[in-house]
Formats: C-alpha cells, sequence, structure tokens
C-alpha cells in the first residue's frame, strides 16, 4: 500500500529559473532556447529532485491567448477542478506550470484554453453529469478549449471529449513502464445492434475459435476511444493474456450510465435479458464460470454491483476505479453503501480490482465520509471482500489516474489472474 502520493504544482524549477533570467536579459532568445528545449524533449521538460522518488515537470504552452490551464490527473485537483491556472511569462506568450510527480507514473495532460467548468462543488459536478443538456453543452466546450502539447507526438483520447482524434499527450515519467505498441484490430471487430437498439463492439482475437472465455466490458464507447481492445489484442499477442471473446457494451446516451449503473438492477438484467440470448444464437455465450465483466468508474460500480446481486451472470469480475463511495440516498444511507453489501453470501464471483495511485484525491459529495477518495474506498472494499471469505486474486494500484492507463494495465493484469486456473478448494468460503 502506499500513503497518498500528495504531488503538488512547484513555485519553479532550475529550467524555469534559467528561463526567467535570460528573458530579463534577452526575451528573444530566451523564448527561442526554451522552444528548443521543448523540442528536444518531446514535450514538457523533466529534471530530476535530490530525493529520486519525485521530478520536476515544466509544461509550457505557446499562443497570445487571455487563459490557459493544465489538465491532468497528476496535479490530483479536488473535484469538481478539471484544470491548474498557468503562468504567463510577463512580455510573451508563453505560459508555464510546474508540478512535481511521481518518476513511475504515466498520465494524460492537455491544455486548455478558456475552459468550462463543472461547478463548484461536487453536487454541481455531478449533477452535470447527470442532465442531458449540460452534460451536452460542457462536452462542447471543454472539446473547443482543449489543446494538446504541440511538441509531444504521443497522443491518446480524451474521455471528456467526443471525438475519437487524440488530443491529450502522454505524460511518460523517466521510471515508468514504457506502454507497449498497439496495432490496428478494426478488421476483427464487429458492430452490431442488439435487438433493443442498443449498440456493442463483437471483437474476436486472431485464430479465436467458439469456445472462448466471454468478457463484458462496460461503457463501451469511452472504451472504443480508449483503446482498450488494442491493448488487449497486443497482450493477447504476447501471451500475458489467454485468448478471449470480447464484447464492449455502449451505454443508450452519455447521461444513461448515471442511472443505469448506480447499483441499478436494470443493467444485469439488460446483460441477461438482451445481450446473452444474441450471444448463445451465435453460439458464443460460454457458461457463466468463463465469462468476466469488467467496467471503469461508475462501471465498475456496476461490475461490483452485478456480481453481489447477480452472481449467476458472471464467473470473474474486474472492477476499475469504481466509483464506491456512491450512496443511494445520501440524506439516509452513508457513502459506500456497495461495501456493506458484502457478505459471505454474496461473494461468489472470482474478484480482481484495480484503481489509481493518484486517485488519492478527498471526494467531498453528501454522506461519503470526509476525505474518502477513490482509492481509499477500493481498499475498503477489497478489505471486505478479504473479510466475507471472496476468491480475490488480486488489487492492483497503478501509477495513474482516472484515466484509460489504469484500464490498460488493469485489464492486462486482471484477466489473466482472473482466468488462471483457481487454486481455491472446492469448498472454500465464497
Amino acid at each position: 500500500m502506499t500513503d497518498r502520493t500528495g504531488h503538488t504544482t512547484a513555485s519553479t524549477s532550475p529550467r524555469l529559473d534559467r528561463f526567467d533570467a535570460e528573458l530579463a536579459r534577452n526575451p528573444e532568445a530566451a523564448v527561442e532556447a526554451l522552444l528548443t528545449d521543448l523540442a528536444a524533449a518531446r514535450g514538457p521538460i523533466i529534471e530530476e529532485t535530490e530525493d529520486g522518488h519525485d521530478a520536476l515537470v515544466t509544461f509550457v504552452y505557446v499562443d497570445d491567448v487571455d487563459q490557459v490551464e493544465l489538465n491532468t490527473p497528476a496535479l490530483m485537483l479536488n473535484a469538481p477542478r478539471l484544470s491548474e491556472p498557468m503562468r504567463r511569462a510577463a512580455g510573451t506568450n508563453v505560459w508555464t506550470l510546474v508540478a512535481r510527480i511521481a518518476r513511475d507514473v504515466t498520465t494524460a495532460y492537455r491544455f486548455h484554453v478558456d475552459p468550462p467548468t463543472l461547478g463548484d462543488t461536487t453536487e454541481e459536478m455531478m449533477a452535470v453529469l447527470s442532465d442531458p443538456e449540460r452534460h451536452a453543452a460542457f462536452t462542447a466546450a471543454y472539446a473547443r478549449s482543449v489543446r494538446p502539447d504541440p511538441y509531444n507526438p504521443h497522443r491518446v483520447a480524451d474521455l471528456a471529449d467526443d471525438s475519437d482524434e487524440p488530443r491529450s499527450s502522454v505524460l511518460t515519467m523517466p521510471a515508468a513502464v514504457a506502454l507497449p505498441r498497439t496495432a490496428d484490430v478494426s478488421q476483427r471487430i464487429e458492430e452490431h445492434r442488439l435487438p433493443g437498439g442498443r449498440r456493442i463492439d463483437l471483437y474476436q482475437p486472431a485464430g479465436g475459435d467458439d469456445g472462448l472465455p466471454l468478457v463484458v466490458v462496460l461503457d463501451g464507447e469511452h472504451c472504443r476511444r480508449g483503446l482498450v481492445l488494442e491493448h488487449l489484442d497486443t497482450a493477447i499477442a504476447q501471451g500475458r493474456v489467454p485468448p478471449v471473446r470480447a464484447v464492449l457494451w455502449h451505454n443508450l446516451s452519455p447521461t444513461s450510465r448515471m442511472v443505469e449503473m448506480a447499483c441499478n438492477p436494470v443493467l444485469p438484467a439488460a446483460l441477461d435479458d438482451e445481450l446473452f440470448p444474441w450471444l448463445a444464437a451465435r453460439g458464443q455465450l460460454p457458461p457463466a464460470e468463463r465469462r468476466v465483466l469488467v467496467g471503469f468508474s461508475y462501471g465498475g460500480l456496476a461490475t461490483a454491483y452485478t456480481a453481489l446481486h447477480r452472481p449467476d451472470l458472471f464467473g470473474a469480475v474486474l472492477p476499475i476505479s469504481p466509483s464506491l463511495f456512491f450512496t443511494p440516498d445520501p440524506d439516509t444511507e452513508p457513502g459506500e453503501w456497495l461495501t456493506r453489501q458484502v457478505t459471505a453470501d454474496t461473494t461468489r464471483a472470482r474478484w480482481f480490482l484495480a484503481v489509481g495511485r493518484l486517485e488519492d484525491i478527498p471526494i467531498a459529495l453528501p454522506g461519503v465520509e470526509s476525505g474518502a477518495t477513490m482509492l481509499s474506498c477500493a481498499r475498503r472494499f477489497h478489505q471486505a471482500l478479504q473479510r466475507a471469505g471472496a476468491d480475490v486474486v488480486g488489487l492492483l494500484e497503478h501509477p495513474s489516474g482516472h484515466e484509460m492507463f489504469t484500464v490498460h494495465a488493469a485489464v492486462g493484469q486482471g484477466l489473466t489472474a482472473l482466468l488462471a486456473p483457481s487454486s481455491r478448494p472446492a469448498d472454500a468460503p465464497g
């Protein structure tokens, strides 16, 4: 277990100090030298610190605009804040921000010009995310404000942006695990509409047969943009994950997930009534013990709920960064409601939990315990499963945030553990 990483912005860095000194003597030369260093670094300038655990990262954006902010999980900002204002160097178009970040982190970042807000409180944020019109307006304004780092060629899609274009830049710290290159898998993905109208994407690995295990991934549209299938395919090709058939289950609308995934029996019923008969008719529905449900964020909450309340549907579950702070009624029911549903009678599935190490930020929603974070909630849920005798095969705390890097790592490690032969005795509890 790790303590709170406590990443913070820093007032300056050695490179920024030198820029400020050169700026006073020759502004044009100072800016040119800084841009040369950015090009050489292919993104933010990373400088080591004395303790060796963290490094100073100088983010730079250049444009003649009124306001620029930096958005990255590495800043560990308290919701509903999404981004941190950058400082404009006097007399220039150069905007800077320095952050102290652990050396093993991989995370995304993006610049925002005149960014929108999600309100002043977490309640206002949740209201925006749940209201179709307000959510659409925020998403459009957010997309207009995003600027990738022009010096960094490594980009990924931003899940808060409806665009499939990768507009978030990737920060890979010096001690981070290298990200694998992924191949195009579009030729092995079929897009379908179920009889009820919901879209799914069906993936089959190269050489796969009809006897493969089934992996169902919630939030299909987000995971498709987030290259989850590409990373899964790479892990299978490298032998790190056994071959599986995967289904990406899309939401009915951008805001429907806030209802369907909020510990709502409607979601597991839809999987059972709509998806499973369709797969069975194609001869692609294995027995429950060879099915895995995967979900991220609210989808992670729904994954855990399904395992506890419909254990007949999936033999294994992989909740990733699950929103376990959830309460059905903050006026009458404390947060972490689902953790209190964990008993020896509700833990028949195999479990692998994952959460980002940067998700150690107080949630501050009504009903949620003061200081509770996504990370602490996941740890408490993990402990509850263990106390109940559940078959828990892993807890991953990945050096990233509430983002697809955590999902990629969790899918690679979690599916391997969940699909391995069980070492539990047949009469083991749970």
